[in-house]
This record gives structure tokens, C-alpha cells and sequence, in this order.
């Protein structure tokens, strides 16, 4: 209705006018709207995915460390057969 009212000097495209005018005030209410939504809860969404990203961190940190030691001990055990295969005179004697 303000949209027309301010459009009707334009004469016969006044109810086209009213409708941009509506529309385009439309979207800067709603534009306005996500402004104070996003203000207002952005603390609490930044805290609850630091809180996630912290705890997905801890996960990865058990996770490489579990790879790592399963690693070491498959090295350690084919070292370990190569040493079984080389002829030691001190442990195989003469």
C-alpha cells in the first residue's frame, strides 16, 4: 500500500511501481532480519564449532597415533626378520 501510495503520481504503471516498491522492501526487511539473526547467534555458533573442531582434533590425534605405533611395529618386525636371516657367528656360532 506505501509502495503505491508513493508511486501514484506516476499515473497508470502505479500498481507495478507499488509492486517493486513492496518487493524491494520485502527484501530489505528480510535482509535486515538475517543481519540480527546472524549478529545475535554468532557467538554461540562460533563457540559450538570451535568445540567441535577441538574435539575432531583430539580424534585425529588418537587416530595417527594408533597408524603410527601399528607402522612402527610392522617395521620393526621385518627388521627384525632380516635380522633372523643374517648369519650372526656370535649367536649361530662357527
Amino acid at each position: 500500500m506505501t509502495g503505491t501510495a508513493l508511486c501514484a503520481p506516476t499515473g497508470p504503471v502505479a500498481v507495478l511501481c507499488g509492486i517493486a516498491a513492496g518487493g524491494a522492501t520485502w527484501l530489505l526487511v528480510d535482509k535486515v532480519a538475517i543481519e540480527v539473526d546472524e549478529t545475535l547467534s554468532r557467538v554461540t555458533l562460533s563457540a559450538a564449532i570451535l568445540s567441535h573442531l577441538e574435539e575432531e582434533k583430539h580424534h585425529l590425534i588418537r587416530a595417527l597415533q594408533q597408524r603410527h605405533r601399528g607402522m612402527v611395529g610392522h617395521l620393526a618386525a621385518g627388521v627384525q626378520a632380516n635380522l633372523d636371516g643374517v648369519f650372526i657367528p656370535g649367536r649361530d656360532g662357527l
